[in-house]
């Protein structure tokens, strides 16, 4: 089949999108094409790129940037088009009035995100939430499949669609440069990705101002909700480095450098439910995950003994933990090895591609 994947929001190069979905579909045979913002001139390797200029203002790019990308992806004529933003959704109906199959991928569950937006007022953020939970009701109604990235998101389009879950779990080999680490010490510990207040960068530097004794790795792109200002207070703190936006290959770098990996995130509607695509990464390059509760991440991490619990919020109990980690290397090792056996045996993108291309291959008998 001829495909169209489009995002007016992510980069043209995401990991969930162009190197898992699109490189596989066009592995398996399918003509890909991909419409994204600013890739003028890259390298798709076997998939087709369609680039379009983009706004640097959010609020126009839902408006001029999706009406762009839309116009580029009619003129491929595709079989199938496949959205990966929520503002897409708004001219959903032009792809459906071409005859093609139509299918939503829903990264996210928009309306607990809007919960937690903070360039969105508080106060207006329930009203808000509530109405685009209608309004993507409405617009999902009519498509031909939704996506899911987790479990809980997929259930909830089931009510009133076809609704699959393909899970953003990491590329089988991506990792697998990493050395198996033997019992080392445990110096370092990093996040990588977006960084932002409800992911917890202030827990992290408030623990780090606790523990001289461990460096902290940070990279990824930082949000503009006052998080710049603290990672350019915490970088003069001497075992806090911040390393910028990242490769994917600088990133298992990162990670082969590194014994722990956090996962601060806050206890906001978005993270309930969610199973984070940096647990698995952690996971399969063999790091400790130091996490959060969540109930959704405690089959992974507790029961199959691949990471530990703590409380971020509380800096002393959370400083001390980690402080005990330091002193039981051969626990960090095994914890690690637990986790990439398990990413090598069950989280991984082959198992997940299955499901992609089984319903593929339904909408192409259809």
């Amino acid at each position: 089949m001829r495909v169209c994947h489009i995002t007016s929001a992510h980069p043209w190069n995401d990991v969930r999108i162009f190197h898992k979905q699109c490189a596989s579909l066009a592995a398996s045979g399918h003509e890909v094409h991909l419409v994204a913002k600013d890739c003028q001139g890259q390298d798709g390797a076997g998939v087709i790129l369609h680039s379009f200029k983009s706004s640097s203002n959010r609020f126009q790019r839902m408006l001029t940037d999706v009406d762009a990308a839309v116009s580029l992806a009619l003129k491929v004529e595709a079989d199938v088009y496949h959205l990966h933003d929520p503002e897409l959704l708004r001219l959903a109906g032009k792809l459906l009035d071409s005859k093609a199959k139509v299918v939503f991928d829903a990264h996210e569950d928009l309306p607990k995100q809007i919960l937690s937006k903070h360039y969105i007022p508080s106060l207006i953020r329930p009203a808000l939430s509530a109405y685009f939970s209608r309004w993507e009701k409405r617009k999902t109604q009519g498509l031909h499949a939704v996506v899911g990235a987790t479990e809980a998101i997929s259930a909830k389009f089931a009510n009133w669609t076809k609704s699959v879950t393909v899970s953003n779990y990491p590329m089988p080999g991506e990792f697998s440069h990493i050395q198996t680490r033997s019992e080392a010490a445990v110096t370092s510990a990093c996040y990588a990705g977006g960084i932002s207040k409800i992911r917890g960068i202030e827990e992290i530097i408030a623990v780090a101002e606790k523990l001289s004794e461990v460096e902290f790795h940070l990279a990824g792109p930082i949000s503009n909700d006052g998080s710049t200002e603290l990672i350019e207070r915490a970088v003069r703190l001497p075992n806090f480095f911040y390393k910028g936006v990242l490769s994917r290959e600088e990133v298992t770098g990162l990670y082969a450098e590194c014994q722990i990996g956090l996962l601060p995130f806050r206890d906001v509607p978005n993270h309930q439910g969610a199973v984070p695509n940096k647990m698995f990464e952690y996971m399969a390059a063999g790091l400790l995950v130091v996490a959060n509760r969540f109930e959704s991440w405690e089959f992974i991490l507790e029961k199959e003994q691949a990471g530990v619990f703590v409380p971020f919020s509380d800096v002393n109990v959370t400083a001390s933990e980690i402080r005990k980690l330091i002193g039981e290397q051969e626990k960090v090792y095994k914890m690690g090895l637990n986790g990439q056996r398990l990413v090598s045996e069950r989280f991984n993108w082959d198992v997940e591609y299955e499901r992609l291309r089984n319903l593929y291959d339904e909408l192409e008998r259809t």
